[in-house]
């Protein structure tokens, strides 16, 4: 099969961001394996489909730099299918195609995927044909509930390869152990946990209240000299967590607290923070209080995960938040907040969306 350079796109980044981007190509299905990968300079070049261009934002904390390939650029590759519904055409009823999934979560070498009800039953047969697209990947799960509890657990169901749920994970230039049977990590948000660690300042103290496994808190202390409380209810979390700061090299300090967030800062971490995560998107407003009584002196930084509907979910979650110290819901006087930053992230369910707020506190 000919490609020519009308059919791709080259993305250049440099050596450091090259796994997180192929991952992010690959989640998205614009990865191209017929191309060889190259490399120029000092940069490395994915060959990608052109429609990786409709979503440029999602490259640029990466620096990377689309190159439109050469016209005497021709490539003979491989006949091989590039994405899930290509791959499998030929294998399920004409009627459900349209409702293939176009990504899926990738997490070290295994696979979790989400399916409507339509294709439950085919599932073992989608579950190989990931196995066959993605040779990195070894097992393959599929999302069988809704996360739920406090510890933040998904029932999963193993449809293909290694019935095996431990994984070693790497993103941001971190690895992390997990099991994803026991413990709660989205990839999706290696945007966030980069974004976050890189406003954190050498010397600052920060208190992670909800750190899972600890991807904000080892990305921030693989970077800054700061000091991470990283407090989880769940110990499967802790534990993965404490395995997690042994295989990193840190500049800065992640203290590992088990128990309830609440309580643990209203015991030991009041008055001390410069600055507070709150990633629990649908509690996390009602620990609003807890956060503000972390901060030193009621001044700092608060980010804040919500879940939030249309039109304007960013500007309703800040509204809500206002409200809440206004109607004196907080119980600290004179309290002032003003908004930073904030962006949608991702939509869960139609017109609803997790979002993340970046607040700033002061007294």
């Amino acid at each position: 099969m000919m490609v020519s350079f009308l059919d791709f796109i080259w993305i250049a980044v440099n050596s450091k961001n090259a796994e997180n981007i192929k991952k992010l190509l690959l989640s998205k299905g614009l990865f191209l394996p017929q191309i060889k990968v190259q490399r120029r300079n000092d940069y490395i070049l994915f060959p990608a489909k052109r429609d990786v261009l409709k979503i440029k934002s999602e490259f640029v904390q990466y620096n990377a730099q689309f190159i439109e390939p050469r016209p005497e650029e021709v490539f003979v590759t491989k006949e091989r299918p590039t994405s899930l519904k290509e791959l499998l055409k030929n294998k399920l009823p004409k009627h459900l195609h349209e409702y293939i999934p176009s990504s899926y979560d990738i997490v070290g070498d295994i696979a979790i995927i989400e399916l409507p009800e339509s294709l439950v039953d085919y599932a073992p047969i989608i579950g190989n044909a990931i196995l066959t697209l993605h040779k990195n990947v070894k097992s393959v799960f599929l999302k069988a509930g809704p996360v739920t509890g406090n510890v933040r657990i998904r029932p999963l169901k193993h449809i293909a390869g290694q019935n095996r749920t431990v994984t070693v994970h790497r993103e941001n230039g971190c690895i992390y152990e997990l099991d994803i049977s026991k413990v709660y990590f989205s990839p999706r948000l290696s945007t966030e946990h980069k974004r976050v660690a890189e406003q954190v300042q050498d010397g600052e103290i920060v208190i992670d209240m909800f750190a899972g496994i600890g991807p904000f808190a080892i990305l921030i202390a693989r970077l800054k000299r700061a000091t991470v409380y990283a407090i989880d209810v769940n110990p499967n979390a802790i534990f993965y967590l404490q395995r997690n700061i042994t295989r990193n090299k840190l500049k800065g300090k992640v203290i590992p607290i088990i128990g309830d967030s609440r309580e643990v800062i209203t015991k030991q971490l009041s008055n001390v923070a410069d600055r507070v995560i709150m990633n629990l998107p649908g509690e996390s407003i009602s620990f609003l209080d807890a956060a503000i009584k972390a901060l030193r002196s009621s001044k700092g930084i608060i980010h804040i995960y919500l879940f939030e509907s249309e039109p304007d979910p960013v500007h309703t979650a800040f509204q809500k938040i206002k409200e809440i110290i206004l109607s004196k819901a907080i119980k600290i006087q004179n309290i002032h907040v003003s908004l930073l930053y904030g962006r949608k992230i991702k939509e869960v369910a139609p017109r609803r969306w997790y979002v993340v707020l970046d607040l700033a506190f002061s007294s």
